[in-house]
């Protein structure tokens, strides 16, 4: 017997929103993961792009390994 995922299934048919989904110069699609972290009292989350769910964890692995802070931004002019 064999057990379905019902909630992969319904995700594979009816997929994420246009805007939640790019396709890069190289033909491969994106899709955005949100990640949560818990301060204390509160969550704050923000959003990665990766290609699958699994790209997804691979990233966060690498963003807990070997993240830094690099700057504060102050300004985001459109090109």
């Amino acid at each position: 017997m064999s057990v379905i995922d019902l909630n992969e299934e319904r995700n594979k048919r009816i997929g994420p929103d246009p805007e939640h989904v790019f396709l890069d110069d190289h033909g491969q699609k994106w899709y955005k993961f949100v990640i949560d972290y818990d301060d204390g009292d509160r969550t704050y989350s923000f959003i990665i792009w990766a290609h699958d769910m699994e790209d997804a964890q691979r990233r966060l692995a690498l963003i807990k390994d070997n993240s830094e802070i690099t700057g504060q931004i102050y300004k985001v002019i459109d090109a």
